[in-house]
């Protein structure tokens, strides 16, 4: 059962717990089952409802995709969303007060169903986060009364930031913000529940309209939003556009009516019909199966993570743990010669091969099966080497929160390790240790040909307009700050991959050109961005040849992650289909483009095989693979 109920001492206590899976959904039949529990509420004997989760990382992560792949017209949207609406309405109607008890993450239509409780108190740990997923993930406008009452709650200009910038709020953010109500301790939040019904009485909380959402600050918001969304790839212009409408439409009124959350749901099911929105839906079940790949054999909620107390090179990771800290996961300093943790959990993290006390270390962490429990960590670019050990490789996780998990064998002893960091918001891939890593191969895939392009007399401007065009949202200037300090280790990577073979010190300044290139100043010309897309083409085929990967969606995840490949492409492999290569091929040759040989080879290879990267009989280039056995979920 989804929902479970317990009542004691006039408390009605409604548990979300969606069945096989570690995250809670709001699928059809939650939303039958709150409807049903919402009408049978009596307030002769029940004084408040209080919502929990008997997840322990998940309030509600959000919707099932199974009615969102169904929508096909306007008409199907609104009648597919009818159950979750008339849920969160009798929620909302509810004749005695409701309260959103939050402990896990809140993600997408997740905030939407707290939005429709009287209040709303959460559990300080950094597992607990509110983010509105629509918009930054799925290029969806949200469907459950988002846009219209968060304006009223915490402002107008925080509701832009939330639902349309896709901020991510702490529990402690969320109360400043005005979303929530009170935040308690976790280890007092059972305690505090109790003591803020006792609080609130028997008192229904009427929504009003904040004092500063007058006229002119809903004016100033929306022209500083729109300014934003000018500058956005134009496939994304409208659905930016529509949800910033409903926000400032819903900021300047008193009170918001039927008719006004009928507009957000036409508005919301239009937006799921579009071509960007069903590629970035696409897009979730790929990160799913990449990222599942390491895990699938462990089912454990808990993993000690050992650094050595003097290995200074492991220090941007383990304060970055220790920022992250979960419930059942602990960070912890251990001296040289110290006793290991033998738990099947425990996980030694140690930096480079050359330093001093690893063997030491490296003995402490070998159990005495044989079996290893340690990791080499590198978060600097370029430094992915390690010795026979698996290599954590994050060189831009102090901006970028993604890792590669480099191995001989993909480490299955580390899969504790691989569940925490995904946990903890640091997606990580796990690749072979045959050759360079995956990482440094995309970003030479990307950066190459375009360093190449500044040098051959191209505009930066015109490169980076081209990529706006196509649909980057960050342009190269974000990924180059991230390697400030180690550009030398970045131009020496793409000097060895360019076909022209300049020195470095000409790439260095070809990079600091591009750095500089700016959209508005420049020409989009679709011919600019055909070596780059060769270019990866090739690295992702050698890649998968030489055994670093198995499956496409592993280059997928991090081509999206580091260098923001479009959403609405669905992803880079997907994209990237014979007939799209046939027409690349055709363009290169029409405009006389001078590409790598290595490019050219690689690519006829590929269209004599004609088969893309996610080929299914009959099916076309834009194939969403088989979800994994956890229920599908609209998540961050």
């Amino acid at each position: 059962m989804p929902v479970k109920t317990k009542e004691i001492d006039g408390i009605l206590t409604v548990t979300l717990d969606t069945p096989d899976s570690s995250v809670n959904i709001f699928n059809h039949s939650a939303a039958e089952r709150v409807t049903a529990v919402m009408a049978s509420v009596d307030p002769s004997r029940v004084r408040a409802v209080v919502f929990r989760s008997a997840k322990p990382y998940s309030f509600v992560n959000g919707a099932s995709l199974m009615f969102v792949s169904l929508i096909r017209s306007l008409e199907d949207g609104i009648r597919l969303t009818q159950a979750t609406r008339a849920a969160y309405e009798a929620v909302a109607r509810c004749p005695v007060p409701t309260i959103a008890a939050v402990e896990g993450n809140c993600f997408g239509c997740g905030v939407e169903f707290t939005l429709n409780c009287d209040y709303r108190i959460a559990c300080e740990t950094f597992d607990t986060q509110f983010y509105m997923t629509e918009i930054n993930d799925y290029l969806l406008i949200p469907g459950f009364g988002g846009t219209q009452r968060l304006p009223h709650m915490v402002g107008i200009a925080k509701a832009i930031d939330f639902v349309i910038w896709g901020e991510r709020w702490s529990a402690t953010q969320a109360h400043r913000f005005g979303l929530v109500d009170q935040v308690f301790k976790h280890g007092s939040f059972d305690q505090g529940i109790l003591r803020f019904v006792k609080k609130v009485g028997g008192r229904k909380r009427v929504l009003k309209a904040r004092r500063n959402a007058k006229t002119a600050s809903v004016r100033e918001a929306r022209r500083k939003a729109g300014a934003k969304i000018a500058a956005l790839p134009p496939r994304y212009h409208e659905v930016y556009s529509e949800c910033l409408s409903l926000v400032c439409s819903a900021a300047e009124k008193t009170v918001v009516e039927a008719g006004d959350f009928r507009r957000e749901v036409e508005s919301s099911a239009g937006s799921v019909t579009t071509p960007a929105a069903k590629a970035a839906l696409a897009f979730f079940f790929i990160r799913q199966a990449a990222q599942s790949a390491g895990t699938r054999r462990w089912a454990g909620d808990s993993c000690d993570v050992m650094f050595p107390e003097n290995d200074t090179g492991a220090v941007i990771l383990r304060k970055e743990l220790e920022r992250r800290k979960l419930r059942g996961y602990a960070v912890r300093r251990v001296p040289t010669g110290g006793m290991v943790t033998e738990g099947a959990s425990a996980v030694y993290v140690m930096s480079s091969p050359t330093w001093k006390d690893r063997g030491a270390h490296k003995r402490q962490s070998t159990l005495g099966d044989g079996s290893r429990r340690y990791v080499t960590v590198s978060c600097h670019f370029g430094q992915s080497a390690g010795d026979d050990g698996a290599c954590l490789y994050a060189p831009f996780l102090k901006s970028m929160p993604i890792a590669e998990l480099i191995a001989a064998d993909g480490a299955p002893e580390l899969a504790p390790l691989l569940i925490y960091l995904g946990r903890a918001g640091i997606p990580t891939i796990v690749t072979r240790r045959l050759g360079r890593a995956l990482t440094d191969r995309l970003v030479a895939g990307y950066l190459g040909p375009l360093a190449e392009a500044v040098l051959a007399g191209a505009s930066p401007d015109d490169l980076v307009a081209s990529l706006r065009e196509f649909g980057f949202t960050r342009f190269p200037r974000y990924l180059l700050t991230s390697v400030r300090g180690e550009e030398t280790e970045l131009a020496a990577l793409l000097a060895a991959e360019m076909h022209s073979n300049p020195g470095e010190k000409a790439v260095r300044s070809a990079l600091a050109r591009l750095n500089r290139g700016d959209w508005s100043s420049g020409r989009a010309r679709s011919s600019l961005l055909v070596p780059m897309r060769l270019s990866l083409l090739y690295q992702v085929r050698r890649a998968m040849a030489d055994g670093v990967i198995s499956r496409p969606s592993q280059a997928d995840v991090l081509a999206r992650d580091v260098l923001d490949f479009p959403l609405g492409e669905q992803s880079l492999c997907s994209h990237l289909s014979v007939a799209c290569v046939r027409d690349l091929m055709g363009e290169a040759r029409a405009s006389r483009l001078d590409l790598a040989v290595s490019w050219i080879r690689e690519a006829e290879a590929y269209l004599d095989a004609g088969k893309d990267f996610y080929a299914t009989p009959g099916a076309t280039h834009r194939v969403v693979v088989a979800p994994v056995k956890e229920p599908v979920v609209v998540s961050g």
